[in-house]
């Protein structure tokens, strides 16, 4: 069955070829390319002007070491931060999650949204039991 696929697949690809040169007003022999006095050399007028991307240079800003009183805060490598007014004092918290745990850690800051300053963490509780959030 599959030695019969192969001929007919290029006797379509034959009709198509016939087809697309016929549709352009070509021979099926004729294989020459259009003479360079027939191909546009100048651009079109009435196409807008598009101009040259400038070259991107990417650039960090000095990273901040966000510390746990005189540690670094470190919650897991799987970690999933966001930041948020958890307790609506006008200063931005962080509340962590854990891919392995799913167990959800808050830190509340004490210090300003330019300089936070974090001093250990509380587990979100569901109740009396800590949260705990599926993975995948």
């Amino acid at each position: 069955m599959k030695k019969a696929i192969a001929p007919i697949l290029i006797v379509v690809v034959i009709i198509g070829i016939y087809a697309l040169n016929k549709h352009m007003g070509k021979k099926s022999s004729d294989t020459t390319p259009e003479p360079p006095s027939k191909v546009a050399s100048k651009p079109d007028p009435k196409a807008p002007e598009i101009p040259a991307a400038p070259a991107a240079r990417l650039m960090f800003e000095k990273g901040i070491l966000i510390t746990d009183g005189t540690k670094p805060l470190i919650v897991g490598l799987t970690a999933s931060p966001e930041v948020t007014d958890f307790n609506n004092d006008g200063k931005k918290d962080l509340l962590v999650g854990t891919f392995n745990a799913g167990a959800v850690h808050l830190f509340l800051n004490k210090g300003t949204d330019s300089k936070p300053v974090f001093d250990g963490s509380s587990k979100i509780l569901a109740g009396e039991v800590a949260l705990k959030v599926g993975s995948g």
